[in-house]
């Protein structure tokens, strides 16, 4: 049976996601683990064909865990979900080989996408973690580190990369430094990572990294075409020439990396009793008029819980309402407006759909749609309220 090992420290997102694939897949295994260390425990008693991980867990995080799985010998494909990229880097991911980035909040299509692209390949066909994916990963985490990259094959080249705040400021390679060797390494497909503190560096890279992957995946498909660069004298020539009209990278302050402290700050969530969540919603279904409720996590777009529905179809409307919440969010935020949302309300002809954001977990927000002959408004913004008071998250 095809396996799937699900990687999160937020039980309900590994539960939700979990959930989700049992549904639309049924015909996978599906494993969870809180952090990086117990998914390689795992690892170590036995087989696994696909890895979906967050990166900022506590103890071994997604970065570590993707380092560490480089050094075994068959590669395992990893779908890395992040809350930090872009449209303009998602469109720039390149050479990722057997590693797939999905940003939050997560698309479910994209996701089995995904999913169903890297399991059909099959381990033995698929080109392993690639230097350029690693370190957009990297980059798109706004780490602080140096990648130690050796390159499968071709004598096992060494190379690698320093990063501050998630750019790229330095690059060594046998001889070559600064923008050269960060051509030449980018360019690899097939690599150990290893992943260590960014130490002394002289910061000659002077190019933004997405001008140097593309042209890093030029000289790759050249490297394809015509054999190894490695010898190419010519490659590296060519390879400024197209990138020499290009603005080099702006100097700018880097922030200096995170304390411990900070760090667990960012990457801890604290666990959440799940124990109640069913009885909270039905609770919020004794409202009069009540149709259909759901627990939806808006960052991630995943729904967390539901009930009721009937014709009404619960989840459908549960996730596609993250996007309100959110873009509300985006605008308070814009407009420098403080406090807390109460409540958001859309009233349609004959239902009214409202949104409670949860003070306590900034993340989720609780949802019910209310027939309007039947329901009281007025009541049921009074027992959301209940309701999340007697939540435990």
């Amino acid at each position: 049976m095809t396996s799937v090992l699900i990687v999160d420290d937020e039980p309900l997102f590994r539960r939700s996601v979990r959930d989700l694939l049992a549904s639309r897949r049924p015909s996978l295994e599906l494993l969870v683990a809180g952090d990086g260390r117990e998914a390689l425990q795992i690892l170590d008693r036995r087989e696994v064909d696909l890895v979906l991980t967050d990166v900022r867990m506590p103890e071994v995080d997604g970065l570590a865990l993707i380092s560490q799985l480089s050094e075994r010998p068959q590669w395992i494909p990893v779908i890395v979900i992040t809350a930090h990229g872009t449209p303009a880097l998602r469109d720039t991911l390149l050479g990722g080989g057997a590693l797939r980035f999905l940003e939050k909040p997560l698309d479910v299509d994209e996701l089995l996408r995904a999913l169903d692209e890297l399991l059909a390949g099959g381990a033995g066909h698929l080109a392993g973690i690639t230097a350029a994916g690693v370190a957009q990963l990297v980059s798109l985490e706004g780490k602080t580190c140096r990648l130690r990259l050796r390159r499968a094959g071709a004598g096992g080249a060494s190379g690698s990369l320093f990063f501050e705040a998630g750019t790229l400021v330095d690059s060594q390679h046998g001889n070559l430094v600064g923008n050269d060797a960060a051509l030449r390494v980018l360019s690899w497909g097939n690599c150990v990572v290893d992943v260590g503190p960014l130490g002394q560096h002289r910061g000659l890279v002077t190019y933004p990294l997405h001008h140097l992957l593309i042209e890093s995946a030029r000289l790759a498909d050249e490297a394809g075409r015509h054999g190894d660069l490695e010898e190419d004298e010519g490659a590296l020539d060519r390879a400024f020439a197209a990138i020499s009209s290009l603005p080099p990278r702006p100097n700018s302050s880097v922030p200096a990396p995170a304390s411990t402290d900070e760090r667990m700050q960012q990457t801890h969530t604290p666990e959440r009793d799940m124990a109640n969540i069913n009885d909270s919603l039905n609770a919020i279904m004794d409202i009069e008029g009540g149709v259909a409720a759901a627990l939806v996590d808006w960052e991630s777009g995943l729904t967390l819980g539901t009930i009721g529905g009937g014709s009404f179809d619960i989840e459908l409307a549960a996730s596609g309402n993250c996007s309100v919440v959110k873009a509300k969010m985006g605008v308070m935020r814009q407009l420098g407006l403080k406090g807390v949302i109460d409540d958001i309300l859309i009233t349609l002809e004959d239902q009214y759909h409202l949104i409670r954001p949860l003070g306590k977990s900034p993340s989720l927000f609780l949802y019910v749609s209310i027939d309007r002959k039947k329901g009281n408004l007025g009541l049921a913004r009074h027992k959301l309220k209940a309701v999340e008071e007697n939540l435990v998250l």
